[in-house]
This record gives C-alpha cells, sequence and structure tokens, in this order.
C-alpha cells in the first residue's frame, strides 16, 4: 500500500443534525480542509510550474481573472476547488508540452 497524500479535515459541528437527517447529500458542504502548506501538492508541485507560464496564459486557460492568478501563483491566495484544478490541468499541460520539446517522453493521458 502507498499513501498518496494527508488531508487534515474537521467536521462542521453547527451541520451535525443535519448529517444525521440525511439533509447533507455532498460530504464537502460540512467538511473544512486544512492545508499544511509543507505538504501539500499543489504548493509542492503546481505552484512552481505556475511561475514558468504568464499571468495571462493562465487567466486564459482558466478562465480567472488575471490578479487572481497571480495571487495564487505567488501564494497570496488559496484556490478554490475548481479553480485548483483548472490551474492543475493547465500545468500539467504546459509540464508535457515542455518535456516534448526537450526531447523526453511525456505521459499520454488527460489524467496526469
Amino acid at each position: 500500500m502507498r499513501l498518496g497524500s494527508l488531508h487534515y479535515i474537521g467536521k462542521e459541528s453547527n451541520r451535525l443534525e443535519d448529517v444525521e437527517k440525511g439533509a447533507v447529500h455532498d460530504l464537502n458542504e460540512v467538511l473544512t480542509e486544512y492545508v499544511d502548506p509543507e505538504r501539500d501538492d499543489f504548493d509542492l508541485y503546481i505552484r512552481p510550474v505556475m511561475a514558468e507560464i504568464s499571468k495571462s496564459v493562465l487567466a486564459e486557460a482558466t478562465g480567472m481573472h488575471p490578479r487572481k492568478v497571480a495571487a495564487i501563483r505567488n501564494g497570496h491566495a488559496r484556490p478554490r476547488r475548481a479553480h485548483r484544478e483548472a490551474l492543475t490541468a493547465c500545468a500539467g499541460t504546459f509540464t508535457k508540452q515542455w518535456l516534448r520539446a526537450a526531447g523526453a517522453v511525456a505521459p499520454l493521458d488527460d489524467g496526469w
């Protein structure tokens, strides 16, 4: 067995009754994720790649405002889940293109 990553979470106690009644259908509604920046994959792997991509390219590729992209890229803001996924996909595409340009074999699947 291999551990992928560790996430610290907390359940919002003010929603406990809703969970017990089955009124909450999405676990993300009642869980809060606490990120340890020293162990966060986004900070370790994605943010450094983002630093190599222009703010305008990241903004266009993700549909985000350039100022928001800059704040996330510079570590002054944390991306929401949807933005995190879009930025991760953009960084993956950039990395694959960079590897191919350098003559290396890059993964072919889009889930990379």
